[in-house]
Order: C-alpha cells, then structure tokens, then sequence
C-alpha cells in the first residue's frame, strides 16, 4: 500500500510466509490469503486500497511466466482486486515450506547461471506488472554463503551481477521499466555486515564490475557505473542487522554517505535472550528446527561475540550471555505460548531516517510463523496485525 505520497513509500508482507509450488498456488495466496490480510487492515484504518504485493516466485512457479495472455490476465485481475505488485522476494529459489532449507537457500548462488536465469525471469515478470511511475525491487542472496566464498565464485557472482544490472538497463531502455536487485546481508554469508557491503561495492562491483561492463558490453566508465548504481544496490532486514547487534540507523546511515543504494527494508524482530542458566537455553531450544538455519551470534560481558552458524550448534556449546537468533518473530508481539523477546529498533525515527535516505520499498518479512513454537494464531491474523503496527510508526512520521 502507498502509506505516504512525498515522497512515495510502499509497504506490503513478504508472501513467502505462504506455500507455493506454482502460478495457481501464488494466485491463491493473493486472492485468498492477501485478500484477508487487507481486508482486516482495511477494517481497522477505515481506508481502501489499492494494496502493494510482495510476492515470492519459486523457481518451479516461472515455467508459466512467458505466457503473456496468462500475465496479463492476472494483471487485469489484480488491478480489478485492488492489488498492485511492486516488490518480489527472489531469495529462495526452491521449495521454502516443510522441507529442509537450511544453507540450501543460498543455492543456486550469484556464481552459477541459474541464478541469473531466475533473476532475469523475475525481472521481465516484474516489469510487465509494476506502473511505470514505480521501480520495482528483487531482493537477493547476498552473493553466496560465507564458506563458498572462494576467489574463483566471487568473481563468477560479480560477471553475473553484472549480466544482470546489463539486462535491467536493457529491458528500461525497451520499456520504461526500471528493475533493482537488492543484495541482502545475512549473518554467515559473504555479505553479512555494512563493512562487507561497503568493501564490495566499492573494491569490487564500482571496479572488477564495471570494468566487466566495460568489456562485455561496451559501455564507457561513466556509463558502466551509472548503469551498477542504478540497478544493484541493497535490502536491509533488520532482523538480520539485529542478530549482527548492528543499529540499523547506522547502516542507513553509513550506506547513504557512499552513494550505496538502499533499495528495500525488510521489517521484522529477532530471538533475543540473556542466557545464564539452563532453564534459559532450554527455551531457546524450542526455536531450533529441521527447516531454516537459525545463526546465532553471542555478545558475553566484555563486549566479544562469538558467532554460530545455526542454533543447534550454539546449544551443544552453551555460552553464557546476550544471545541473537535469527528466527523471525512478530514485531507487533507474542503470536505464541512461549515467552521471547523480539529484538529490533524500528521506531517512527528510524522509518523517518530511511525515507530521508530514499527508501521507498518496506516488507514486514515474518515467514516463519509455520515453526514458531506456540504459534497461536492464523497467519492472515498475524500478517494483518503486523502491518497495522508498522502502518502506526508510519503516522508517527511528521
């Protein structure tokens, strides 16, 4: 939904926390799922749409995506239903629900073709929808998991980024339509902090990058960085930056001062705990499952963090002190019969700071309600409340 009109912001959930394999299982989740989501937010704020969509295409989902009857079919649907696409998650490339994840949500990487095929089907998707006076944005792995980055794949991801930052200027040439890739920093990847952020924009894509564009599609060195800024930059979850105990206002900060995009921001909260006894690492216990990797990074008493890669691992090398998981639980308060506490710093002034700095694209990102332990509630419920909590930080904005 378009909460501010000067500037323009957008916000929506992330439509991963629902299941899908295809195009008929994504129509569902908007025409059911979504539609029931807005209606509650409609009910409460007494205002009607048009609502934004961020949608999650799994790579099984596209085979359909060239039929332009079919697309322009949904589209005429979502226009008469109120609905707008503006932003698309295409992070996990596979299967995200009741199987095991893990570090396979990584895979295929920024090194291989199949992820730069994917990408550039949902890109051409998402220009054939987005209003022309709207720039879409694709979240993305943060170019590999940290234990794959050798030499050789971070100079495979960064052609591959760069094929396609080329294929977006291309398709806005053709069309209008400008699409931005939002690389997204996670705990344990090759991108995990602003410093590793910073360092690769500015050691590598604005350099090795450009001179690729440079060669591969003669673009002149102006040209070539022009082309990387307006079509790469980056999506802050700040449960991500929670866990990495990073304020997300000095990410703001820190990226805007280097002319680093900010693209999106992911909404949500992180696990915290203060861990001393065993009753308290038997309650985290019950956030570790078969699904989705749970890093862990802990911040003892002298301010030095030691960092697991999932929450099973941190439990059978028990450390005393303040404990961040990455396990995306509700901002707008327990959904469930376990006690936690949702780590974040969003506030009004923290939403002011990154509308100042040009972000327009906010996604409450909750997807895993499915292994929450305790969760007591529907997810329609749950999605609907945390939009509205979102909606009132918003009007906190002067």
């Amino acid at each position: 939904m378009n909460i501010r009109s000067a500037p323009p912001v957008h916000l929506t959930y992330c439509m991963n926390v629902h299941s899908a394999d295809s195009l008929q299982d994504i129509e569902n989740n908007i025409f059911s799922s979504a539609a029931a989501v807005f209606s509650a937010v409609e009910q409460e704020i007494g205002e009607k749409g048009p609502y934004g969509l961020g949608l999650w295409f799994p790579h099984s989902s596209l085979q359909d995506q060239e039929d332009s009857v079919y697309m322009q079919e949904l589209k005429n649907k979502l226009d008469s239903s109120g609905f707008y696409i503006f932003t698309l998650n295409g992070f996990p490339y596979a299967a995200f629900h009741n199987t095991r994840v893990k570090e396979q949500v990584y895979s295929p990487d920024w090194s291989t073709q199949e992820r730069f095929d994917y990408t550039r089907d949902l890109a051409g998707l998402l220009a054939g929808f987005i209003d022309k006076d709207i720039e879409g944005t694709i979240s993305t792995v943060p170019v590999t998991f940290g234990p794959w980055a050798d030499k050789k794949t971070i100079s495979a991801a960064i052609a591959r980024l760069m094929d396609t930052a080329a294929f977006c200027d291309l398709m806005k040439q053709d069309t209008g339509a400008c699409v931005r890739l939002a690389l997204e920093p996670e705990p344990g990847c090759f991108l995990q902090k602003t410093d590793d952020v910073i360092g690769f924009f500015e050691k590598r894509l604005y350099t090795e990058g450009a001179l690729y564009l440079e060669a591969e599609y003669g673009f002149s060195p102006s040209r070539a960085r022009d082309v990387i800024c307006t079509h790469i930059g980056v999506c802050i979850d700040t449960v991500h930056s929670a866990v990495m105990f990073e304020e997300t206002a000095t990410i703001i900060h820190e990226l805007n001062e280097r002319d680093i995009g900010i693209f999106k921001m992911q909404l949500g909260a992180a696990v915290g705990l203060d861990v001393s006894t065993p009753e308290d690492t038997r309650l985290l216990k019950q956030f570790a499952d078969d699904v989705y990797l749970h890093q862990v990074n802990v911040r003892d008493k002298s301010g030095m963090i030691r960092f697991f890669r999932d929450l099973p691992e941190a439990l059978r090398s028990p450390v005393t002190g303040e404990w961040r998981v990455h396990f995306h639980v509700p901002l707008s308060g327990s959904f469930s019969s376990v006690p936690y506490t949702g780590v974040s710093d969003i506030d009004a002034n923290l939403l002011a700071q990154a509308v100042h700095a040009g972000v327009s694209h906010f996604e409450v990102e909750t997807y895993t309600l499915n292994v929450l332990p305790g969760f007591s509630s529907t997810v329609e419920d749950a999605m609907a409340r945390e939009l509205l909590w979102v909606i009132e930080k918003f009007k906190q904005i002067a």
